[in-house]
Formats: C-alpha cells, structure tokens, sequence
C-alpha cells in the first residue's frame, strides 16, 4: 500500500459479514476511506472497493493521484454505505447512499469509473480536469452513475435508482 501513500487495515468476515478495510494516510495518519470490496484485486493490492483515478503522469510518476472508495462498517446497525472521494491525504467529498438495505446478506455492489462513458475500468488514468463517470452496480438493482466535474462529485446529476438518493456527509 505504500505506493499508494496509505496504510490498509482489513477485517476478514465470518458468516454473511462483508470484509472491511479502512486505509489511513502515511503522511499525516488520517483515517480515510473504508470499504467492502474483495480483498487483493487492486493494482497495488487494495481491494475491489478503493479505486484508482491516475492524474497527469510527469516522467517520474503521476501527480494528483484520486481516489474513490465505497463502503459500510458492518458493526454499526443500520449503516449506509459511503461513497468517499480525495486524496491518499485527506477526503475532499463523502455521500451516503440512502435507499439499499444491505441486511444480514451484504450485497457489495461493483465499483468502476469511465472517462468516455463507453468502458468502465477498475482504475483510470485521466488528462487535465478530473472529469469521469462512477458507476455503482448492485445485484438485481438497476445501475448507479454518479458524474465527476472538474474534480467535483456532482451528486445533483447523478442516475439513481427510484427510492435512492446521496445525501451529503461531513467530510472530517
């Protein structure tokens, strides 16, 4: 995770109890993201719920790397999933996605993000202004696209399924 600028603390589940895994900056120990994806798929291997939206790459690396995550802790009754949006130092945007009961069967949904609106990818690489798309995918629910614009979630632009919403979160 190191080359991600994050620690990744993960919870292994028993039962129907999703994984949980909260990252914290290296840089100054915030806690930042926490997620529900299956663990080892990312490129540096972070789970399938922590996406990795690439800045401009400068010869030495990218700068302005973003991140997305999706998640719920588990522990917490009634706890509506997260989607959280910045950076390996802080977290610019959080929402809480009202609407999806994920009940004792945790429905992890499928995380992706698209420049073009055409192919959806697990990480992205993007030039200029932070524009893209994120598409949440729940099973049996019809897809979720939430607009990236100029590096802001544009929550009043999102796709919601009928009796979902984002409701903005305090960003700590």
């Amino acid at each position: 995770m190191e080359q991600l600028g994050m620690f990744q603390v993960s919870t292994w589940p028993c039962c129907s109890a999703p994984f949980e895994h909260i990252y914290f900056s290296l840089s100054n120990g915030k806690r930042l993201y926490t997620t529900n994806g299956q663990a080892e798929k990312g490129r540096y291997g972070q789970d399938s719920g922590l996406i990795t939206i690439y800045g401009n790459y400068d010869g030495r690396g990218y700068s302005q790397t973003r991140y997305l995550g999706f998640g719920a802790v588990a522990v917490h009754e009634n706890n509506a999933p997260t989607l959280q949006y910045g950076t390996d130092l802080l977290i610019k945007q959080r929402f809480f996605l009202r609407g999806h009961d994920y009940g004792d069967n945790f429905d992890v949904p499928s995380i992706l993000v698209t420049d073009d609106g055409k192919k959806f990818v697990n990480d992205l690489e993007v030039s200029g202004d932070f524009n893209f798309t994120i598409l949440i995918k729940f099973d049996e629910v019809p897809e979720i696209r939430i607009p990236v614009e100029n590096d802001v979630v544009r929550a009043d632009k999102a796709t919601l399924p009928p009796g979902y919403s984002l409701a903005a979160a305090k960003v700590k």
